[in-house]
């Protein structure tokens, strides 16, 4: 798993990603308050068989807080 980030007009999303773009896609989405960190283990051993997704929700971990006026 890398640390990635993707750039949005509010600031940056950071996610987790295997970059492994020929298996099916498993999106991992983690509890708030909490990051992706949190399936560090688990991705680790679904790394050869999925393209794993972990990303920050915005404002947690890595990535920009939304805008005031925006919320999840």
């Amino acid at each position: 798993m890398r640390a990635r980030y993707l750039d949005l007009d509010y600031g940056q999303l950071h996610y987790r990603s295997n970059e492994c773009s020929s298996a099916p896609p498993l999106l991992l989405l983690h509890q708030s308050p909490s990051d992706s960190t949190m399936y560090a283990e688990l991705a680790a051993t679904l790394d050869d068989q999925y393209w794993v997704i972990a990303p920050d929700n915005p404002g947690f971990g890595n990535s920009d807080a939304l805008p005031d006026g925006f919320s999840l």
